[in-house]
């Protein structure tokens, strides 16, 4: 990833500088050289989501969001109006994610936290005040991420919780979470 993205590099056997030989998003994955040597084929690897809404019968379906993005955890605020959703803007490995949240239209989307980070489960609680969510820094693993609780009416000062990835409100005041760095 010296080029800030996984890209496909070469070196001489016999050692020297590298050469890069792709330069796309990324990132690249299971190159096979051809017999003669003039040729490559690699995968690049990109997750992309879209949020659809439709009825429980299958009636009406309907893409809410269009960009090129990996979108985790979706669900819909407990008055359901609004829809609560991780959204990863991939560039590479080096992604961060946000918190957000859009009306079920498709409109009022809303960036709730800010980014350079790694995000996880997103959640509101019963009342629709709080949010918590997942963090981690990009340059830390899965099992550091620290829980964070947000007002969703000021959501620009998260509050630190504690270590872990939350899992579901019990009620109003109450949420549980879960701790793998054991």
């Amino acid at each position: 990833n010296r080029s800030g993205n996984y890209n496909i590099w070469m070196v001489p056997v016999s050692g020297g500088s590298a050469t890069q030989i792709t330069r796309g998003a990324g990132p690249d994955h299971s190159m096979v050289i051809s017999r003669d040597g003039s040729k490559f084929l690699y995968r690049q690897r990109q997750y992309i989501g879209h949020i659809w809404i439709a009825g429980t019968d299958g009636s009406d379906p309907h893409q809410i969001t269009f960009e090129d993005a990996s979108i985790v955890r979706v669900s819909f605020s407990p008055g359901g109006k609004e829809i609560l959703f991780g959204f990863v803007q991939s560039v590479g490995y080096q992604e961060g994610s946000l918190v957000c949240s859009i009306d079920r239209d498709g409109k009022n989307r809303k960036q709730l936290t800010s980014g350079g980070e790694s995000i996880n489960n997103p959640i509101t609680s019963p009342d629709s005040r709080w949010i918590i969510y997942g963090k981690h820094s990009l340059s830390n693993v899965t099992d550091s991420s620290m829980v964070y609780l947000i007002d969703t009416q000021n959501p620009g000062n998260p509050k630190l919780v504690g270590n872990g990835v939350p899992i579901r409100w019990i009620d109003e005041k109450t949420f549980v979470s879960f701790n793998d760095s054991t």
